[in-house]
């Protein structure tokens, strides 16, 4: 696959001493993919708005013929960003090469304390909530898969024999609908990613469960066979639960206390879970109840595990090999 970090510089390339700070930018970011041993792309564009130099990022981003197909980004709260390069405590190995590489300062692959500062969620710099919804509406209409993260500072890795722990899928809309499960692309796409995820080094010691959820324990036990259905066609070794969500479609409810609901469920049933994946529900057309969508995706994932808001639009899974 290809892996592209992305990031958007506000300003004016006119500005002279804009390109020494984009080449020191470029450099520190190299230096950030080394230390983490990762084998990525870099990008940088340069716009006035944050919006507009993201959606640039994701039309021109790829080499030739590959591009990536999905999007991820963080959670737009108030919760303070925090530099894990001062605590390097989890990764020994790193800590001899990153202080390497900020002793060189003339290395050739930069010096990574010029990466930009981490601002505070009251910074006049950051990202406005219209531009945020924004961004998420471009990707969406550029045909991009979507994944926005939240609470991963509060990620803790499993060791190898961590098997009461947890990868948990809700593969259900917030706003259910007659769409069958494999029909859908965000439904496959969460099996996929938590598959994926499962199969990674510590995280095999870790164990994928899938919810069936379901207005009743009835129609829960037919849900659940076709999910067991569904896993074994896409050779995807999962535990299901049956899961009672008696309000699902209660018209007596307002939307946001339907979020409510749905959040209560999921953290009564995550208390050995590592990492949630669930559905990211789509950005209302109308940008002037952006804040209120923004409140709903909050109170979605509020108290979670680390959680990733999913969003898939392009097919990602087949079972015709």
């Amino acid at each position: 696959g290809l892996y592209v970090i992305g990031t958007n510089l506000v300003g004016d390339l006119r500005d002279p001493c804009f390109i020494n700070k984009l080449e020191d930018h470029n450099l520190a970011w190299l230096s950030l993919v080394q230390l983490l041993g990762v084998k990525a792309f870099v990008e940088t564009t340069i716009d006035s708005s944050i919006q507009n130099g993201i959606q640039n990022l994701i039309m021109t981003a790829g080499l030739g013929g590959m591009t990536p197909n999905t999007v991820v980004m963080g959670f737009y709260d108030t919760v303070e960003s925090r530099d894990f390069l001062d605590d390097l405590d989890h990764i020994p190995a790193r800590k001899k090469l990153l202080s390497k590489l900020r002793r060189e300062v003339n290395n050739e692959r930069g010096h990574i304390d010029k990466l930009p500062e981490i601002k505070g969620h009251d910074a006049s710099t950051r990202i406005s909530i219209d531009s945020y919804i924004g961004v998420i509406r471009d990707a969406m209409s550029l045909r991009k898969n979507l994944c926005i993260l939240r609470h991963f500072h509060n990620l803790q890795r499993p060791t190898p024999g961590s098997s009461s722990l947890f990868i948990d899928v809700w593969p259900i809309p917030a706003h259910p609908t007659t769409t069958h499960i494999e029909d859908d692309t965000t439904s496959m796409f969460l099996l996929q990613l938590s598959c994926i995820l499962h199969m990674v080094g510590s995280w095999g010691g870790t164990r994928l469960r899938v919810m069936a959820t379901s207005p009743s324990i009835e129609l829960g036990a037919t849900e659940k066979v076709q999910l067991k259905g569904i896993l074994k066609i896409l050779r995807i070794e999962a535990e299901v639960q049956t899961v009672v969500l008696p309000d699902m479609k209660s018209n007596n409810k307002t939307e946001l206390e339907r979020y409510q609901s749905l959040n209560s469920t999921i953290r009564d049933n995550s208390s050995q879970t590592v990492v949630t994946f669930m559905y990211l529900p789509r950005p209302p057309v109308d940008e002037t109840v952006n804040r209120e969508y923004l409140e709903k995706l909050t109170v979605l994932s509020e108290g979670l595990p680390p959680t990733l808001l999913v969003s898939g639009l392009s097919k990602v899974t087949t079972s015709e090999l």
